[in-house]
């Protein structure tokens, strides 16, 4: 029953900080995290017995780092979100307010013509004066003229910048905790193309003993591609290490987005050596740069 219940108090709390941050609550959102967060960690003191001398840490610490790795990513987002929402909230108000001055000078220009016409009216006496006001209104008219061009510019401008943020992608290279394999995971909203995957100094038929298995793959949004040395791949790799208890390639990684921009990621694959086997691996990954069409891919 205490199972039962621990399990559906996280999964509620969860649940609730989803629906927080979808209705922008991000105060809310945060509070419901930490506190499933708590009930896991008390729950995962008493799975490992903590409080008597048959306790486990080693279990408990890890389902404690795991808790302590999900809540921050969870805080994260919603703080990412949360940044995200302001930028567009005082993008909106700046295209309104440029909207509402537009609009204060298209009113005013409108009613210079009635103005023009009671001039003509009064006689030739006014006939200067309504001469200046045409002058006036032509200035003023180009200066409008100028202004839309720059309301329209700024406008094009924004929805360039909203659509590239759509496409940008968002790449993690890991290895999951495994000896053999790499995955390249798509965390953004969009698919992405992963054209390549190379490594300096070292051909793909000579790291895998066969043709490159990642080319052009189509990789969804939450979704990823892996990669995986075979034995033979796995002994070439200790003998390239000639004894050393460390080992690495260092990679690249392709990527195409939705609105035809190339995106280069590097990366390092190291891999940890003892008495002659491999015992595990990591990926570090640099930083994400788009490709020039005047820079081919590496």
């Amino acid at each position: 029953m205490e199972d039962f219940n621990a399990a559906w108090l996280v999964g509620g709390l969860l649940a609730f900080w989803g629906v927080f941050i979808s209705l922008d609550s991000f105060m809310l959102a945060d509070a419901s995290l930490i506190g499933a967060a708590l009930i896991s960690f008390f729950k995962a003191a008493t799975e490992t017995r903590l409080h008597s001398r048959q306790r486990r840490l080693r279990s408990f610490f890890s389902a404690l780092a795991l808790i302590i790795v999900l809540s921050s990513l969870g805080i994260w987002f919603g703080r990412h979100r949360e940044h995200a929402k302001e930028d567009q909230d005082r993008t909106n108000a700046d295209k309104d307010r440029r909207i509402d001055d537009l609009n204060s000078q298209l009113q005013k220009l409108q009613s210079l013509p009635n103005e023009i016409v009671a001039l003509k009216d009064a006689g030739k006496s006014q006939s200067d004066k309504a001469t200046q006001k045409i002058d006036d209104l032509a200035k003023q008219n180009g200066q409008l003229e100028q202004a839309i061009a720059k309301k329209d510019q700024a406008l094009v401008d924004i929805a360039n910048r909203e659509l590239s943020l759509k496409f940008e992608p968002h790449i993690t290279i890991e290895t999951r905790g495994t000896k053999d394999s790499l995955y390249i995971e798509n965390m953004g909203s969009v698919n992405l193309i992963l054209i390549d995957l190379t490594y300096k100094n070292m051909t793909p038929v000579d790291l895998f003993g066969r043709s490159n298995p990642i080319r052009d793959a189509l990789i969804a949004p939450n979704s990823w591609s892996s990669t995986q040395l075979d034995d033979s791949a796995l002994q070439r790799t200790i003998d390239r290490a000639g004894g050393d208890p460390e080992f690495s390639y260092e990679g690249t990684a392709t990527v195409r987005t939705g609105d035809n921009k190339m995106y280069q990621i590097p990366f390092t694959w190291q891999f940890i050596i003892k008495n002659g086997k491999i015992a595990s691996s990591f990926a570090r990954q640099g930083a994400i740069t788009e490709v020039r069409a005047s820079t081919p891919p590496q």
